[in-house]
């Protein structure tokens, strides 16, 4: 092991702030989660933060702009585009812990996706 390994192990990420990435109608607030749990991502902001790096690093276009401080709505076309950039980044890099967050994401965008109504996905720091 190395002195990062670290970075690998869920529970560094604990007591991070999280932020949300979450399935719900548009111009919803943060108050319509509440009782939607499984319709919301909750990842920690380390992790969030480090898709994004990978994101930017790749010269990819949504996520490394994405800024988890305000609340931002994307609707169907740039949640497909968001699905696109994480599903690159889950193919390209071996990061299990990542990965697992990337499905956790992936989750709420694909109901977006599936939806035949109009929905978005808001990401929103806590």
């Amino acid at each position: 092991m190395t002195p990062y390994s670290d970075r690998f192990e869920p529970n560094q990420y604990d007591d991070d702030e999280t932020v949300a990435v979450a399935y719900c109608k548009p111009n919803d607030s943060i108050e319509w989660w509440k009782g939607n749990e499984a319709d919301i991502a909750w990842v920690p902001e380390r992790i969030f933060t480090r898709a994004q790096a990978i994101a930017a690093a790749y010269e990819l276009h949504l996520l490394p702009v994405i800024n988890i401080y305000e609340k931002t709505e994307l609707n169907s076309k740039q949640a497909q585009a968001l699905d696109e950039e994480l599903t690159f980044i889950h193919y390209i890099v071996n990061d299990a812990l990542l990965g697992h967050w990337i499905s956790a994401m992936r989750k709420s965008v694909q109901k977006v996706l599936q939806s035949p109504r109009e929905m978005v996905i808001i990401i929103e720091g806590s």
